[in-house]
């Protein structure tokens, strides 16, 4: 190692080859090795949370197969694309007040963006390393409970903000 680099005191940062690499790389930075940074620099070290990320993402790129299953169990949320010629402004309201009322279109819908006047594109993206991601995270059994007291605390505002606001007669 030179003599301005040093091994970051507290913290372990290891450099992982995924994919077989030329020798001549190797040879510099050879497999499962510490890293070291230059000594007396005021700059951050790498961020755990995505150094997590980016490797489980580069894991699943390289070595994931069977995502089918994944993709024939969910239909993860898509942007909808609107139809404007076949959609009255009395379906997109209709559409508007059934998913604002749980009823189409969130993650836990059934219909997909096909239901009141929407449609998704036409060419439905595969699932990347990304999706996958997101998916175990976003169904572990934590973040469904997060998820479930945001939702709780969310709704707890409204009402308390609805409270707040006066009343006009018509």
């Amino acid at each position: 190692m030179r003599e301005d680099m040093s091994y970051p005191p507290r913290k372990r940062y290891t450099l992982q080859w995924l994919v077989n690499t030329d020798a001549t790389t190797e040879t510099i930075i050879p497999n499962n090795a510490d890293a070291a940074f230059k000594k007396g620099t005021r700059k951050q070290k790498p961020s755990d949370l995505l150094l997590h990320y980016d490797y489980a993402a580069t894991a699943i790129k390289c070595w994931g197969h069977g995502m089918a299953v994944l993709r024939n169990r969910v239909k993860p949320p898509r942007p909808s694309v609107s139809v404007a010629p076949t959609i009255r402004k009395s379906d997109a309201a209709r559409a508007a007040a059934a998913a604002a009322a749980g009823g189409g279109g969130g993650r836990n819908s059934t219909n997909g963006a096909g239901a009141g006047g929407l449609i998704e594109t036409a060419g439905q993206a595969e699932w990347d390393e990304n999706d996958a991601i997101l998916f175990f995270w976003g169904n572990t059994p934590a973040a469904k409970e997060r998820h479930l007291k945001e939702v709780d605390e969310n709704t707890r505002r409204m009402e308390q903000w609805r409270k707040g606001v006066p009343q006009v007669s018509g």
